[in-house]
Protein backbone atom coordinates (compact mmCIF):
# COMPACT_ATOMS: atom_id res chain seq x y z
CA UNK A 1 0.00 0.00 0.00
CA UNK A 2 1.62 3.74 -1.14
CA UNK A 3 2.64 5.47 2.18
CA UNK A 4 1.27 9.50 2.26
CA UNK A 5 4.17 11.43 2.96
CA UNK A 6 2.47 15.13 2.64
CA UNK A 7 -0.48 16.91 1.49
CA UNK A 8 0.57 20.15 -0.35
CA UNK A 9 -2.02 22.62 -0.03
CA UNK A 10 -1.73 24.52 -3.30
CA UNK A 11 -5.66 24.93 -3.71
CA UNK A 12 -6.23 23.90 -7.25
CA UNK A 13 -9.97 25.08 -8.43
CA UNK A 14 -9.27 22.21 -10.71
CA UNK A 15 -5.53 19.96 -10.72
CA UNK A 16 -5.72 17.83 -13.60
CA UNK A 17 -2.76 15.67 -16.17
CA UNK A 18 -0.05 15.53 -13.72
CA UNK A 19 3.31 14.08 -15.60
CA UNK A 20 6.75 13.51 -14.69
CA UNK A 21 9.38 15.35 -16.34
CA UNK A 22 12.58 13.09 -16.28
CA UNK A 23 14.88 15.89 -18.00
CA UNK A 24 14.02 18.69 -15.12
CA UNK A 25 13.42 16.47 -12.12
CA UNK A 26 9.82 17.50 -11.83
CA UNK A 27 6.21 16.71 -11.64
CA UNK A 28 3.86 18.53 -14.14
CA UNK A 29 0.06 19.52 -13.58
CA UNK A 30 -2.48 21.58 -15.07
CA UNK A 31 -4.98 23.72 -12.73
CA UNK A 32 -7.80 23.83 -15.88
CA UNK A 33 -10.16 26.06 -13.93
CA UNK A 34 -7.56 28.82 -12.87
CA UNK A 35 -5.86 28.41 -16.89
CA UNK A 36 -2.21 28.06 -14.73
CA UNK A 37 0.39 25.25 -15.40
CA UNK A 38 2.49 24.09 -12.40
CA UNK A 39 5.39 22.59 -11.79
CA UNK A 40 6.80 21.24 -8.99
CA UNK A 41 10.49 19.90 -7.86
CA UNK A 42 9.50 16.93 -5.40
CA UNK A 43 12.74 17.54 -3.49
CA UNK A 44 12.51 20.91 -2.50
CA UNK A 45 8.81 21.47 -3.03
CA UNK A 46 9.15 24.61 -4.86
CA UNK A 47 6.43 25.19 -7.27
CA UNK A 48 7.05 27.33 -10.43
CA UNK A 49 3.42 28.74 -12.10
CA UNK A 50 2.50 29.66 -15.46
CA UNK A 51 -0.33 31.29 -16.85
CA UNK A 52 -2.25 29.90 -19.71
CA UNK A 53 -4.26 31.71 -22.69
CA UNK A 54 -7.06 29.35 -21.98
CA UNK A 55 -7.71 26.87 -20.14
CA UNK A 56 -5.55 23.90 -20.51
CA UNK A 57 -7.17 20.34 -20.07
CA UNK A 58 -4.00 18.44 -20.61
CA UNK A 59 -0.32 18.22 -22.42
CA UNK A 60 2.48 16.42 -23.54
CA UNK A 61 6.32 17.09 -23.53
CA UNK A 62 7.54 16.83 -27.46
CA UNK A 63 10.80 15.01 -28.03
CA UNK A 64 14.20 16.78 -28.28
CA UNK A 65 12.48 19.65 -27.30
CA UNK A 66 12.79 21.46 -23.60
CA UNK A 67 10.29 24.90 -22.76
CA UNK A 68 7.85 24.16 -25.21
CA UNK A 69 4.81 21.40 -24.58
CA UNK A 70 1.86 20.07 -26.98
CA UNK A 71 -1.08 21.26 -25.58
CA UNK A 72 -4.73 20.61 -25.51
CA UNK A 73 -6.62 23.63 -24.52
CA UNK A 74 -10.52 24.24 -24.18
CA UNK A 75 -11.05 24.68 -28.10
CA UNK A 76 -8.00 23.07 -29.56
CA UNK A 77 -4.41 21.32 -29.52
CA UNK A 78 -1.52 23.97 -30.02
CA UNK A 79 2.61 24.50 -29.04
CA UNK A 80 2.67 26.52 -25.91
CA UNK A 81 5.76 28.25 -24.92
CA UNK A 82 6.23 28.05 -21.33
CA UNK A 83 8.36 31.31 -21.10
CA UNK A 84 6.62 33.49 -23.02
CA UNK A 85 2.73 32.25 -22.71
CA UNK A 86 2.30 32.36 -26.24
CA UNK A 87 0.49 29.61 -28.64
CA UNK A 88 1.53 28.38 -32.46
CA UNK A 89 -2.20 26.98 -32.63
CA UNK A 90 -2.72 23.54 -34.75
CA UNK A 91 -6.28 22.79 -34.53
CA UNK A 92 -9.18 24.42 -32.79
CA UNK A 93 -12.02 22.19 -33.61
CA UNK A 94 -14.05 23.10 -30.25
CA UNK A 95 -14.44 26.74 -30.60
CA UNK A 96 -17.93 27.88 -29.20
CA UNK A 97 -19.30 23.96 -29.42
CA UNK A 98 -20.21 23.36 -25.38
CA UNK A 99 -17.46 21.09 -25.42
CA UNK A 100 -13.66 21.47 -24.56
CA UNK A 101 -10.47 18.97 -24.24
CA UNK A 102 -9.83 17.42 -21.07
CA UNK A 103 -7.87 14.66 -20.78
CA UNK A 104 -5.05 12.76 -23.13
CA UNK A 105 -2.02 10.84 -23.16
CA UNK A 106 0.97 10.03 -25.74
CA UNK A 107 1.42 6.68 -26.26
CA UNK A 108 4.44 4.31 -27.23
CA UNK A 109 4.73 5.46 -30.71
CA UNK A 110 4.51 9.30 -29.39
CA UNK A 111 1.23 10.37 -31.00
CA UNK A 112 -1.26 12.32 -28.67
CA UNK A 113 -4.89 10.63 -27.52
CA UNK A 114 -6.81 13.55 -26.64
CA UNK A 115 -10.47 13.35 -25.18
CA UNK A 116 -13.50 15.88 -25.11
CA UNK A 117 -15.77 16.70 -22.83
CA UNK A 118 -19.67 17.99 -22.83
CA UNK A 119 -19.41 21.41 -20.85
CA UNK A 120 -22.67 23.08 -22.36
CA UNK A 121 -25.56 21.22 -22.59
CA UNK A 122 -27.32 24.13 -23.70
CA UNK A 123 -24.99 24.14 -27.05
CA UNK A 124 -23.73 20.43 -26.98
CA UNK A 125 -25.68 17.09 -27.64
CA UNK A 126 -25.19 14.96 -24.26
CA UNK A 127 -23.28 12.39 -25.94
CA UNK A 128 -21.24 14.62 -28.13
CA UNK A 129 -17.47 14.12 -27.57
CA UNK A 130 -14.85 12.51 -28.57
CA UNK A 131 -11.90 10.65 -28.51
CA UNK A 132 -9.26 12.25 -30.88
CA UNK A 133 -5.77 11.13 -31.81
CA UNK A 134 -3.17 13.78 -32.62
CA UNK A 135 -0.48 13.10 -35.04
CA UNK A 136 1.84 13.93 -38.44
CA UNK A 137 -1.61 13.34 -39.59
CA UNK A 138 -2.95 15.94 -37.62
CA UNK A 139 -6.22 15.65 -35.34
CA UNK A 140 -8.52 13.08 -36.47
CA UNK A 141 -11.83 11.95 -34.39
CA UNK A 142 -11.37 8.31 -33.37
CA UNK A 143 -14.27 7.37 -31.03
CA UNK A 144 -17.88 9.26 -31.07
CA UNK A 145 -20.42 9.28 -28.79
CA UNK A 146 -18.55 10.51 -25.38
CA UNK A 147 -19.77 12.33 -22.28
CA UNK A 148 -17.05 13.23 -20.49
CA UNK A 149 -13.79 11.44 -21.75
CA UNK A 150 -10.97 10.64 -19.22
CA UNK A 151 -8.37 7.78 -17.53
CA UNK A 152 -6.52 7.60 -21.01
CA UNK A 153 -3.29 5.86 -20.20
CA UNK A 154 -1.28 2.79 -22.23
CA UNK A 155 -0.47 -0.62 -20.99
CA UNK A 156 3.43 -1.37 -20.82
CA UNK A 157 3.41 -3.19 -23.86
CA UNK A 158 2.01 -0.37 -25.70
CA UNK A 159 -0.79 -2.69 -27.06
CA UNK A 160 -3.86 -1.83 -24.80
CA UNK A 161 -5.54 2.10 -24.76
CA UNK A 162 -7.30 2.51 -21.53
CA UNK A 163 -10.24 4.90 -21.68
CA UNK A 164 -12.90 6.29 -19.01
CA UNK A 165 -16.51 7.64 -20.02
CA UNK A 166 -17.07 9.26 -16.03
CA UNK A 167 -20.73 10.10 -16.35
CA UNK A 168 -21.09 6.01 -17.35
CA UNK A 169 -18.83 4.84 -14.45
CA UNK A 170 -17.37 2.81 -16.99
CA UNK A 171 -13.54 2.19 -18.35
CA UNK A 172 -13.17 0.91 -21.69
CA UNK A 173 -9.71 -0.90 -22.71
CA UNK A 174 -8.80 -0.94 -26.74
CA UNK A 175 -6.69 -2.79 -28.72
CA UNK A 176 -4.27 -0.39 -29.94
CA UNK A 177 -2.52 -0.96 -33.36
CA UNK A 178 0.67 0.25 -32.85
CA UNK A 179 1.67 0.60 -36.37
CA UNK A 180 -1.48 2.17 -38.02
CA UNK A 181 -2.46 3.95 -34.57
CA UNK A 182 -6.41 2.31 -34.85
CA UNK A 183 -8.37 1.01 -32.45
CA UNK A 184 -10.47 -1.73 -32.00
CA UNK A 185 -12.52 -4.23 -30.04
CA UNK A 186 -13.29 -2.03 -27.55
CA UNK A 187 -14.79 -3.41 -24.33
CA UNK A 188 -15.98 -3.00 -20.93
CA UNK A 189 -12.30 -3.11 -18.61
CA UNK A 190 -14.41 -2.22 -14.93
CA UNK A 191 -17.56 -0.33 -13.51
CA UNK A 192 -17.04 1.83 -11.45
CA UNK A 193 -19.56 1.73 -8.29
CA UNK A 194 -18.12 4.13 -5.98
CA UNK A 195 -17.09 7.72 -7.51
CA UNK A 196 -16.62 8.42 -11.44
CA UNK A 197 -13.46 7.24 -12.96
CA UNK A 198 -10.96 10.05 -13.43
CA UNK A 199 -7.63 10.49 -14.81
CA UNK A 200 -5.47 7.70 -14.80
CA UNK A 201 -1.50 5.95 -14.92
CA UNK A 202 -0.06 2.54 -15.22
CA UNK A 203 2.37 0.97 -13.59
CA UNK A 204 5.27 -1.18 -14.27
CA UNK A 205 3.20 -4.36 -13.44
CA UNK A 206 0.59 -3.47 -15.63
CA UNK A 207 -1.79 -2.59 -13.39
CA UNK A 208 -4.24 0.85 -14.07
CA UNK A 209 -4.24 3.35 -11.45
CA UNK A 210 -7.88 5.10 -11.48
CA UNK A 211 -8.60 8.53 -9.70
CA UNK A 212 -12.04 8.20 -8.31
CA UNK A 213 -14.08 12.13 -8.47
CA UNK A 214 -16.32 11.95 -5.56
CA UNK A 215 -15.57 8.72 -4.24
CA UNK A 216 -12.00 9.81 -1.93
CA UNK A 217 -9.71 7.32 -3.28
CA UNK A 218 -7.22 5.82 -6.00
CA UNK A 219 -8.06 2.39 -6.99
CA UNK A 220 -5.23 -0.11 -8.78
CA UNK A 221 -7.24 -2.60 -11.15
CA UNK A 222 -5.24 -5.42 -12.68
CA UNK A 223 -4.98 -5.70 -15.92
CA UNK A 224 -8.08 -8.02 -16.24
CA UNK A 225 -9.98 -4.93 -14.73
CA UNK A 226 -10.18 -6.49 -11.20
CA UNK A 227 -9.33 -4.28 -8.38
CA UNK A 228 -6.34 -5.32 -6.40
CA UNK A 229 -6.28 -2.65 -4.02
CA UNK A 230 -7.80 0.27 -2.44
CA UNK A 231 -5.85 3.90 -1.29
CA UNK A 232 -7.88 6.31 0.66
CA UNK A 233 -7.30 9.79 0.27
CA UNK A 234 -7.63 12.79 2.57
CA UNK A 235 -10.14 14.90 -0.37
CA UNK A 236 -13.22 13.79 -1.93
CA UNK A 237 -12.39 14.52 -5.66
CA UNK A 238 -9.03 13.45 -6.30
CA UNK A 239 -8.70 13.99 -10.49
CA UNK A 240 -4.83 12.22 -11.63
CA UNK A 241 -2.34 10.27 -10.60
CA UNK A 242 1.21 10.64 -12.11
CA UNK A 243 4.65 7.77 -10.99
CA UNK A 244 7.36 10.17 -10.97
CA UNK A 245 10.62 10.67 -9.26
CA UNK A 246 14.72 9.18 -9.88
CA UNK A 247 13.48 5.31 -9.26
CA UNK A 248 9.52 6.30 -10.30
CA UNK A 249 8.15 5.14 -7.18
CA UNK A 250 6.44 8.37 -6.04
CA UNK A 251 3.31 9.18 -7.06
CA UNK A 252 1.87 12.76 -7.18
CA UNK A 253 -2.15 12.84 -7.20
CA UNK A 254 -3.64 16.14 -8.21
CA UNK A 255 -7.29 17.26 -6.77
CA UNK A 256 -10.06 19.91 -6.83
CA UNK A 257 -11.86 22.56 -4.57
CA UNK A 258 -14.20 22.51 -7.91
CA UNK A 259 -17.34 20.57 -6.21
CA UNK A 260 -16.10 19.81 -2.73
CA UNK A 261 -17.71 21.65 0.41
CA UNK A 262 -16.49 22.80 3.58
CA UNK A 263 -15.96 19.08 5.00
CA UNK A 264 -12.80 18.39 2.54
CA UNK A 265 -10.45 21.02 3.97
CA UNK A 266 -7.74 19.43 1.75
CA UNK A 267 -9.75 20.21 -1.71
CA UNK A 268 -7.36 21.67 -4.38
CA UNK A 269 -4.10 19.79 -2.53
CA UNK A 270 -1.87 17.60 -4.43
CA UNK A 271 -0.84 14.74 -2.50
CA UNK A 272 2.44 13.04 -2.33
CA UNK A 273 2.83 8.78 -1.65
CA UNK A 274 5.69 6.85 -1.64
CA UNK A 275 4.70 3.68 -4.34
CA UNK A 276 6.06 0.14 -3.15
CA UNK A 277 5.74 -0.59 -7.08
CA UNK A 278 7.00 1.78 -10.16
CA UNK A 279 5.33 3.61 -12.44
CA UNK A 280 6.39 3.52 -16.43
CA UNK A 281 8.91 6.06 -17.85
CA UNK A 282 6.28 8.62 -19.70
CA UNK A 283 6.39 8.98 -23.67
CA UNK A 284 7.22 11.97 -25.65
CA UNK A 285 4.93 13.17 -28.51
CA UNK A 286 7.31 12.91 -31.89
CA UNK A 287 7.23 15.43 -33.86
CA UNK A 288 8.68 13.76 -37.23
CA UNK A 289 6.98 14.88 -40.08
CA UNK A 290 5.23 17.60 -38.12
CA UNK A 291 6.07 21.59 -38.73
CA UNK A 292 6.16 22.77 -34.89
CA UNK A 293 6.56 26.74 -35.46
CA UNK A 294 7.73 29.25 -33.36
CA UNK A 295 4.69 30.23 -30.59
CA UNK A 296 2.81 33.72 -31.83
Amino acid sequence: MPALIEVIGTKNILGEGPLWNAADGKFWWTDIQASRLHRMDPRTRRIETTATQERLGCFAFIAGEEGRILAAFESGVGVFDCATGTVDWLARPEIGTGRRFNDGRVDAQGRFWIATMVEDARRAAPESASLYRFDARGLSVQQGGVRIGNGLCVSPDGGTLYFADSPRQAMYAFDLDQAAGTLSRRRLFATVTHGYPDGAAVDCEGCVWSARWGGGQLVRHAPDGAVREILPLPVMHPTCVAFGGADLRLMLITSAQHGSNEGDPAAGSVLIFRSDVAGLPGHRFARAGLTLGEAG
